[in-house]
């Protein structure tokens, strides 16, 4: 159990040759006859080669589904919209996140969105804090989709959930990064409002949340925000202000 937790470690920091030296030790000492071994390993060597580039969009989605069917008798209902019910294990649950993962990062949202929504229910169902890593990645991800998708309420409710959880686990340095992702779906509401007087309160908005969010990410030293900001206001024509006269929260 200590080499999965050093192995899956080495995964969530994208160090993917010592997750491999891990997982090669890690194959002589359990029985890969067992399904759940069997899927364990190969999840592992398939997320090492997503992280290498090696493996087509198709064909992550494809192997994964083959490994859910290690476990799980009626793997093709996952394909389908719908609300699954039932107990789901940690590698289940994270090869059906995989999956949104992979869609998401190809642009396709709806479908991102429908196996995140298969990944969220299952916790809305089972204790959330059994796998909080997980869950607030989740979070974070169906935000961005959410808002990519231009359903800017959902998206903003999905940020604040994440900023909840990383405050509860003291993960502050992520903050900045979600409080300018609801700066953002301002932003996208005021460009998509006609009505002038809504159109300056989203303007106000984005602009607080902007504020907050440069604040924190000068305090984290996160360049790669701070230039977004940037980029954002100029694109939106907002005026930036100094962190430095106003308070990261209201």
């Amino acid at each position: 159990q200590e080499l999965r937790w050093e192995i899956d470690f080495y995964i969530g920091i994208h160090k993917v040759n010592e997750a491999e030296q891990l997982l090669n030790l890690l194959k002589k000492k359990i029985d890969l006859t067992n399904p759940y071994n069997e899927q364990y390993i190969k999840k592992v060597e398939l997320f090492i080669r997503d992280e290498r580039n090696e493996v087509s969009c198709e064909k992550y989605i494809e192997e994964s589904l083959a490994l859910l069917a290690l476990t799980l008798d009626d793997v093709e209902r996952l394909k389908e919209e719908g609300d699954e019910s039932g107990f789901f294990t940690r590698e289940e649950i994270t090869l059906l996140m995989g999956i949104g993962c992979i869609y998401h990062k190809n642009k396709q949202y709806d479908q991102a969105l429908k196996y995140y929504k298969k990944v969220e229910r299952y916790f809305s169902d089972f204790y959330q804090m059994s796998s909080a890593g997980l869950y607030r990645t989740l979070l974070y991800n169906l935000s961005q989709v959410y808002g990519l998708l231009g359903q800017y309420e959902k998206s903003m409710e999905k940020s604040i959930d994440s900023i909840l959880i990383d405050m509860l686990y003291q993960q502050s340095n992520g903050l900045c990064r979600k409080i300018f992702n609801i700066g953002w779906y301002y932003g996208n509401m005021m460009l998509e409002e006609k009505d002038c007087e809504k159109k300056e309160k989203y303007k106000q908005s984005c602009n607080q949340f902007f504020r907050q969010s440069y604040c924190l990410a000068s305090l984290y030293e996160d360049e790669k925000v701070k230039n977004l900001i940037k980029d954002q206001r100029e694109k939106w024509g907002i005026e930036e202000t100094n962190c430095d006269q106003v308070p990261i929260y209201k």
